[in-house]
C-alpha cells in the first residue's frame, strides 16, 4: 500500500471509497480482507461497495504474490495459538483445519460440516468468527481457480 495508516472516516464510507479516499486503491488485481484483520472476510473488488459499519481494518491483498495456502496456514496458526482450549468445537475444529493445511488436502464438505459446528456451539466469538476468512478464501479465491 502506498498510504499506509490508520484514517478516521464514516461509517457511511464503502470500502471502496475508502481505499480511493485514503489513495490506496490498487492498480494491480487485487482482494482485501476486512474487519478483524485475521478474522476478516476476504472480499473481491467487485464486492467492496458495502458500507462498512466500523471495520477495523482493511488488508489489501496481491492477487498474484498471495499464495492462498499460505495465508491460510498464517491464520490457523494465529487461532490455534489463541483459541482458549475450554471448548471442544474451537479446540477441535481449528486443529482440523491445521491438519488439513499441513497435508495440502482440503475437503470441502468437511470444512462445512466443521465451520457448522464451529459456528453454532463455539463458547467464544473466537470459535465462531475463525470460520469467516477460511470460508470466503476458499469460497472466493480457491475456487475461482479451478
Amino acid at each position: 500500500m502506498e498510504n499506509p495508516g490508520v484514517y478516521e472516516l464514516s461509517e457511511d464510507f464503502s470500502v471502496e471509497k475508502i481505499l480511493k479516499e485514503t489513495k490506496n486503491y490498487p492498480s494491480f488485481s487485487f482482494f482485501i480482507q476486512s474487519g478483524g484483520a485475521m478474522s476478516g472476510e476476504i472480499q473481491l473488488p467487485s464486492e467492496l461497495s458495502q458500507k462498512v459499519k466500523g471495520q477495523g481494518a482493511i488488508v489489501v491483498y496481491d492477487k498474484k504474490k498471495t499464495d492462498p495456502d499460505a495465508l491460510m496456514k498464517k491464520w490457523v496458526e494465529f487461532f490455534y495459538k489463541e483459541n482458549c482450549d475450554k471448548c471442544v468445537p474451537c479446540r477441535e475444529g481449528v486443529y482440523r483445519i491445521k491438519e488439513m493445511l499441513e497435508k495440502g488436502k482440503i475437503d470441502k464438505k468437511i470444512l462445512d460440516d466443521l465451520f457448522f459446528v464451529m459456528e453454532e456451539t463455539s463458547f467464544c466469538a473466537l470459535g465462531q468468527i475463525a470460520v469467516v476468512p477460511f470460508r470466503s478464501l476458499i469460497n472466493k479465491i480457491l475456487d475461482e481457480k479451478k
